[in-house]
């Protein structure tokens, strides 16, 4: 790939947005890894470093990989946590977390039809992490075998286990590799399990008290505009930025650009709204009126509210539906915080629907009318 010298910051730069649409082009996808964004996967290997180039009229974000040469970013870049699959080799994907979805009571597990059982790998992913952080993934004495709780049930409402075996192989990366989903006491695999383990692991804990998951529709809100208008405006409909937003903008070449593309045009219309109070309101008082909406649907129904996991904060949320354009037709979902010092809430952020779903499925199954994944299809 090109790469480029910065002043000041060495050479072997790569442009992030140029490295993704390669990472594509050769059916490379690190979303089977669970993570939504490249920055966020190579990040997880604390062998790169970043740069941001903000003396161009459109930010650009290089990557490199890191260098002796170059220790003081090693030492700045936080130890990313173990994810599932750096830990145990599980087999080919997604064909080796199927067996895990036929064990377990039915569901859909899949968003895209393009990536299979993406919504059961992010639990995976993310199940593993909380039970490594409560210290709930049980070793054998002789420390041959590793298991945890998925969290699952199989048909009888019986516990899955993910049962492993230390790793003997050098090719292999991982310290563990997968024998089976199980059920304690079925087949070879739980009745292994059942035989080394005299107890059964425990499932993650989410939820410590019921106000974590019930909106309380009394309590006041603050909004954080410049993160939901302009941070994650690429995150809103297009139809509801072209309504909104300044008449020049050229929105049809919006809605047709490449990836790449898209960013710049993001950041042009970003920049036009931000220096454009008129219109800076137009878009606040709209999305006032969808919150609002969303609060009184919460409140004739309490089930509208979503209790969601965060899992790069570790923290609870509750979802909102929001409705930007159609009061009937769900966009995104709006992610709101409750403060356990004052009891108000924080609206964070928003999501779409798909990431909404996987946040909210680490917790439990979402059955509300504007969160399943009929609704996350349609929509």
């Amino acid at each position: 790939m090109p790469r480029f010298s910065l002043e000041g910051q060495g050479e072997n730069w790569i442009n992030m947005a140029t490295l993704g649409i390669a990472l594509r082009n050769n059916g490379i996808d690190f979303r089977h890894k669970g993570y939504e964004k490249l920055g966020d996967y190579l990040e997880s290997t604390c062998s790169y470093e970043f740069y941001l180039d903000r003396t161009c009229d459109i930010p650009v974000k290089y990557v490199r990989e890191k260098s002796e040469e170059n220790p003081r970013s090693i030492r700045r870049q936080p130890k990313a946590p173990t994810r599932f699959l750096d830990w145990a080799f599980i087999g080919k994907l997604p064909e080796s977390v199927k067996q895990l979805a036929d064990t377990a009571l039915e569901e859909s597990w899949t968003s895209d039809d393009e990536h299979p059982y993406d919504i059961l790998l992010n639990y995976l992913n993310n199940t593993f992490i909380k039970l490594m952080n409560e210290k709930k993934i049980l070793y054998s004495e002789d420390r041959l075998y590793a298991a945890f709780n998925t969290g699952l049930v199989d048909r009888r409402y019986l516990p899955i286990y993910g049962l492993f075996k230390k790793n003997t192989i050098p090719a292999l990366n991982q310290d563990w590799y997968l024998i089976k989903f199980t059920v304690s006491g079925e087949g070879a695999a739980g009745k292994t399990l059942n035989r080394i383990f005299s107890m059964m692991p425990e499932r993650a804990s989410y939820i410590s008290k019921i106000s974590d998951i019930c909106f309380d529709h009394k309590a006041r809100m603050a909004v954080s505009y410049d993160h939901i208008l302009l941070d994650r405006i690429e995150r809103l409909p297009i139809e509801f930025l072209e309504e909104n937003g300044p008449s020049n903008f050229d929105f049809l070449r919006l809605a047709a650009a490449s990836e790449v593309e898209k960013d710049k045009l993001y950041n042009l219309l970003r920049e036009s709204i931000a220096n454009d109070i008129r219109c800076y309101r137009r878009f606040q008082r709209r999305l006032d009126d969808a919150i609002n909406l969303a609060r009184s649907k919460t409140e004739w129904n309490y089930k509208t509210a979503i209790p969601s996991y965060n899992p790069r904060e570790d923290s609870i949320s509750i979802l909102l539906p929001l409705s930007l354009i159609n009061d009937d037709v769900v966009d995104v979902a709006l992610v709101v915080t409750k403060s356990s010092r004052s009891g108000n809430y924080q609206a964070e952020t928003i999501l779409s629907l798909p990431l909404a779903y996987k946040n909210a499925r680490l917790i439990t199954r979402p059955d509300s009318y504007w969160m399943n994944i009929s609704a996350l299809k349609s929509n």
